[in-house]
């Protein structure tokens, strides 16, 4: 990096952290549930203020944009009127400009004057009014133009040819009016502007409209982002995330705001989704690289995490690797092809010998490492949970000068990934099962600053590490045709109005706010339960709270739920007194997934916006639960109510009255003094119900449930516990109605000698 750019970075870093911190505190006291994942403020920001030819941005010349023989204009659009002929972005101050692109007052269409000519898109589609909607515009081989218009993805009317010249001139680009034409200025909201230099194809525009790129200071330095074949020839992009500057993070042409021109929040999830991840479609150079750091040479004690979707369980996949050698490999962290979680230092393979991941879906995985004697102690986790028993392998760790990949590995064939990755992080500790199923949905920015936390790549708009280690920014840079990409939906390269049928990625999310932003005050619980498709029982899940003491005045609940049809689904809450409240009721139509916070404090309604949601309002006002008390049973429930999807609650938690609540399935801070059963509850239920149990000891421990002819109907607890207090939770989703029986038997040393036996009667009726 040349002296000027170093300055400017330096710069730019400054900035950025002083108006971050006083942006932050700005938005905590006056929007306080506005947070969410994407954008340098934690939030998706738009260019607002215009709507006179004094309010616009203004970004000064450079011969990046003497795009003479063909280019690409795209963006969002919001108009709030059409009382003037819209100028959305030009450049030049007399009447033979280089180009404007604007909207006509009475057709609503778009029109690009290149020089003196104008190309009018008079069969095309209307730009409708307060609305979000995408708008492109082609050229191509100049100087007999020919001009493609698009909307939402679309190509819009016929393309048109005619003779233009391009002038070259040294006046600024100007977003939302015209230097010449100052009757003509756009009076609405524009986001994400980006200028190319080719004519980009139908496909290419629909397939990245619903990603921001940059926002990252240099955000594309050696070529980061376009060499990626999906970014390949984009000169700037303009996200409006920040309020002093409007930053051009991939080639520097940062513009000024003039007038009331601002940037201004948007709701979460509009026009851009909340959270981006990475897309490997599994070629050969189609995996990200990153230099190499001593901080990747954790040969004591480590952990990798990640969110994976996998679409194939074809060939061993890595997922981390750093080695271009087997004899030098520091280490491989991916998943074997029968899908099952691996690791590797040298040439010292293990996988785990749990569970396999779920294709197409969303999985969390992790592994942790600590030296022990002569060998590594390996613990993987899947979705929260450890996967299968501890193993080891050989303390081996070579050191290596070679970068690390995400998505391939250098040393060994044929271990590249096909699907989705996202949240990728290296710690120099070994994490507890705890903090890997506290934090596993939240984004790695609000466990920042951290310095355990030694690389972290979200994929927000960029590939940027955001961890405090520096030199460690990751690039599609491989060598190659690199298909790997950012990511908005699963399904974002289908054409149409937004909101239309979109599958969002469910991974995690920057709750922020006051008084405690997420995971601050929450109790977490990963569930991984799948919904029966239509069925109306559906599925339940408990949390039992005992350490907490009053009535209830405010609550937040956190649900992730991954789903082909949020509008099937309805989410309810039910409270210790047997309050029910929907959270949602068939609501979304069809758009996938829910990763959302649900309070009464909130402002969106899910009926007024799309899922995922962010942060909505319930649609059953929760109140206080009408007097629940805080303590006892709470019960969420999943119903699928109609056919042909699919879906899984993967976890939920709960924040009541602003306090941490905690859970009794998580370590007691103190041991119990004495053995006890606690009375379920609810008593009698329909079909969830929970209880307790405390054990002073270590020791076997057996909960069977009888009938009242004495039958074992089912085992609820069989395994070897640590002392403290647990929970344990029953859906008898699959019993008759009547009268049970729940016996413990607390066995120490394999006898009842010094152990615990008690009984309990519940009462199911249907």
């Amino acid at each position: 990096m040349g002296k000027n750019n170093f300055r400017s970075f330096t710069f730019r870093s400054h900035l950025y952290c002083f108006f971050f911190l006083f942006n932050v505190i700005a938005v905590s006291f006056s929007q306080p549930y506005s947070s969410d994942e994407y954008g340098i403020l934690n939030a998706n920001y738009a260019l607002s203020g215009l709507g006179s030819s004094s309010n616009f941005v203004n970004i000064p010349h450079h011969a990046d944009f003497d795009l003479v023989t063909q280019g690409t204009i795209e963006m969002w659009v919001n108009p709030a009127s059409y009382t003037t002929t819209a100028a959305v972005i030009s450049k030049g101050s007399t009447a033979n400009q280089s180009f404007l692109l604007g909207i006509d007052q009475n057709s609503y269409t778009m029109f690009l004057r290149i020089g003196s000519t104008v190309y009018a898109n008079n069969n095309g589609s209307a730009v409708s009014l307060n609305q979000w909607s995408h708008i492109a515009v082609t050229w191509a081989n100049g100087p007999n133009f020919t001009v493609t218009f698009f909307i939402n993805g679309n190509q819009s009317g016929t393309p048109i040819t005619a003779n233009a010249v391009w002038n070259i001139n040294t006046d600024p680009v100007r977003i939302g009016a015209s230097q010449f034409y100052t009757s003509q200025f756009f009076n609405g909201k524009i986001d994400e502007v980006r200028i190319w230099s080719i004519a980009r194809i139908a496909a290419q525009i629909s397939d990245t409209r619903f990603i921001g790129l940059g926002d990252a200071a240099f955000a594309n330095n050696n070529s980061a982002l376009t060499s990626s074949s999906a970014f390949a020839g984009l000169i700037s992009s303009w996200n409006f995330n920040f309020y002093i500057t409007a930053y051009d993070d991939v080639s520097q042409h940062h513009g000024i705001f003039y007038g009331s021109a601002t940037c201004q929040i948007q709701d979460a999830g509009a026009p851009i989704p909340y959270n981006f991840v990475l897309r490997l479609p599994g070629g050969t150079n189609d995996y990200l690289t990153i230099p190499t750091s001593n901080s990747f040479n954790q040969n004591s004690d480590g952990t990798f995490e990640l969110w994976y979707k996998p679409l194939s369980f074809s060939n061993d996949a890595a997922l981390l690797s750093k080695g271009n050698m087997v004899s030098s490999l520091s280490f491989v962290f991916g998943v074997t092809t029968g899908g099952k979680l691996l690791f590797r230092t040298g040439s010292n393979p293990v996988a785990s010998n749990g569970v396999s991941l779920t294709l197409n879906k969303w999985n969390h995985c992790a592994a942790a490492w600590h030296i022990s004697g002569s060998n590594f102690i390996i613990t993987f986790y899947l979705n929260g949970v450890q996967n299968g028993t501890t193993v080891q392998i050989p303390n081996s760790f070579p050191f290596n000068g070679d970068p690390l990949l995400i998505g391939n590995c250098n040393a060994l064939s044929n271990m590249r990934v096909n699907g989705w990755i996202d949240e990728v992080r290296i710690w120099n500790p070994e994490l507890t099962a705890a903090q890997i199923e506290t934090n596993m949905y939240v984004s790695g920015r609000a466990l920042l600053p951290n310095t355990a936390l030694l690389g972290f790549w979200n994929f927000d708009g960029n590939v940027n590490n955001l961890s405090a280690v520096t030199g460690i920014d990751a690039s599609f840079n491989t060598g190659g045709t690199n298909n790997g990409k950012i990511s908005g939906y699963i399904n974002e390269n289908l054409p149409g109005v937004f909101p239309a049928g979109l599958a969002s990625h469910i991974t995690v999310i920057n709750r922020g706010g006051t008084p405690n932003s997420f995971p601050s005050g929450f109790y977490m619980k990963n569930v991984y339960k799948p919904i029966p498709d239509n069925n109306v029982t559906g599925i339940f899940d408990s949390i039992i709270i005992s350490n907490m003491s009053g009535i209830v005045n405010s609550i937040e609940v956190f649900v992730c739920a991954e789903h082909g049809y949020a509008g099937d689904l309805i989410v309810s809450v039910i409270s210790p007194n047997g309050t029910i409240k929907n959270l949602v009721n068939r609501n979304g139509g069809s758009y996938d997934n829910i990763l959302s916070f649900f309070s009464d404090a909130f402002s969106v309604s899910p009926t007024n916006s799309m899922p995922p949601w962010a942060l909505v309002k319930s649609i059953d006002a929760m109140g206080n639960f009408n007097n629940t008390n805080i303590n006892g049973t709470w019960i969420i429930k999943c119903v699928d109510a109609a056919g042909n999807d699919a879906g899984v609650l993967k976890g939920w938690g709960l924040r009541i009255n602003n306090t941490v609540v905690v859970g009794n399935s998580n370590p007691a801070v103190s041991l119990p003094q004495k053995f006890l059963l606690s009375q379920n509850y609810p008593n009698p239920f329909n079909p969830v119900t929970g209880f307790n149990y405390e054990i002073p000891i270590d020791a076997n421990v057996i909960i069977v449930l009888y009938d009242m002819l004495g039958r074992n109907v089912k085992t609820l607890v069989n395994d070897f516990k640590k002392a403290g207090s647990y929970n344990v939770e029953l859906d008898a989703s699959d019993l008759s109605s009547g009268t049970y029986f729940y016996k413990i038997e607390v066995r120490h040393d394999g006898s009842l000698t010094g152990g615990f036996t008690d009984v309990k009667k519940m009462v199911l009726i249907k």
